[in-house]
């Protein structure tokens, strides 16, 4: 005869009487999964490193270029035959948007790791390449999922050195040590912008709270050099066109100056009106191509005082700060959740076992 046990559900209702007893029946159960999951989190708490977080918040400011070759030289400049239409308008600087691909990217990557900072720890300066090959802390957590890797690697050593066959500039060539400092300094700098508020925020987070500072104010001087250099760049070949164009006119307006001196002085004393008539085509000829010639000097100079006037500049909102404490771990909030998680799947596996047993009962009766 099987022993009778009450059901938690019955039909669709749920005997919360059933229920309560049936947790504090197995209360000891309960309570050793709790001081389990407790004493996890407190290794995982007080074996991840400590790490700082550094951040500082820009204001951009866009420059706008626009109407900057229209205007009289725009139209003199169809009749020479010259497009300038894709020069004009538009902004100088880049979308703020893509200040994260910035800082995402590979050469500013590299350029960071070949960056050298006083790591007060390691009591030396040291280059972020150098710190996370060799003085690096890794948590607990990481250590034991990264142990297949490890295993892989002492079957199967990996070659760290860079392809020497590649000698092409324009290609980057890194190594596999090289890649994965890359990843994680990636998860470590974070550049996000507020649309609403038109603001750009670095974030960087790492184990020395000096080192973090340092590199959050490397990481902005970075970000506005790039704008500026591309801000410059499009000045300086609105420049370069300008000149050539120029020095193209400058030797029409010679050619069509001579020809008209020519001219002259071989019909000084003829007065027939073909001469007449060509003397006045190029006198037009002449004075269009002064006319365009003129025009395209005088944009020379506007556009080299351009190169000064757009250079984007960046208020700061927020300036880097040394930060004082630690940004994670939150040990207490690491305890905290393991203890409820050990709840949750003790609850999990004494009212499986529950369920278990009373099905098993069913098949008995």
């Amino acid at each position: 005869m099987g022993i009778e046990r009450k059901k938690i559900i019955s039909g669709n209702e749920i005997d919360f009487l059933v229920l309560f007893n049936t947790i504090l029946d197995s209360r000891w159960v309960i309570l050793r999964f709790a001081l389990g999951a407790t004493c996890l989190g407190l290794i995982i708490a007080f074996t991840s490193p400590k790490e700082y977080k550094a951040s500082c918040v820009l204001i951009p400011e866009t420059m706008s270029n626009q109407g900057n070759l229209g205007g009289s030289l725009g139209g003199l400049a169809s009749l020479a035959g010259i497009d300038i239409g894709s020069l004009s308008g538009g902004s100088s600087t880049i979308n703020p948007g893509l200040y994260r691909s910035i800082a995402s990217g590979t050469p500013f990557m590299i350029d960071l790791m070949g960056q050298k900072f006083y790591f007060k720890e390691e009591q030396d300066s040291l280059s972020i390449e150098s710190y996370f090959r060799d003085s690096y802390k890794v948590g607990l957590v990481s250590r034991v999922f990264s142990l297949p890797g490890r295993l892989i690697s002492l079957i199967r050593p990996r070659n760290e050195d860079r392809n020497d066959l590649l000698i092409d500039d324009d290609l980057i060539s890194i190594s596999k040590i090289e890649s994965d400092i890359i990843e994680l300094l990636k998860e470590r700098i974070l550049v996000t912008m507020d649309w609403e508020l038109g603001v750009v925020t670095i974030e960087v987070r790492l184990q020395d709270p000096l080192v973090t500072a340092q590199v959050t104010e490397f990481t902005r001087k970075y970000i506005s050099s790039v704008v500026q250099d591309y801000s410059q760049q499009k000045s300086k070949e609105q420049l370069e066109y300008v000149e050539e164009q120029l020095q193209i006119k400058i030797n029409e307006f010679s050619i069509v100056q001579l020809k008209l001196a020519n001219f002259r002085d071989a019909n000084r004393n003829v007065s027939t009106s073909k001469a007449r008539t060509e003397e006045e085509r190029l006198e037009s000829e002449y004075s269009i191509a002064f006319n365009v010639f003129n025009q395209l000097a005088q944009q020379r100079e506007t556009v080299k005082l351009q190169l000064n006037q757009s250079k984007p500049t960046f208020s700061i909102l927020e300036p880097v700060r040394i930060p004082v404490e630690k940004s994670s771990p939150r040990r207490g909030l690491i305890t905290v959740s393991f203890f409820i998680i050990g709840i949750i799947s003790a609850l999990v596996f004494v009212l499986s076992k529950n369920w278990i047993l009373e099905n098993k009962l069913i098949e008995v009766k």
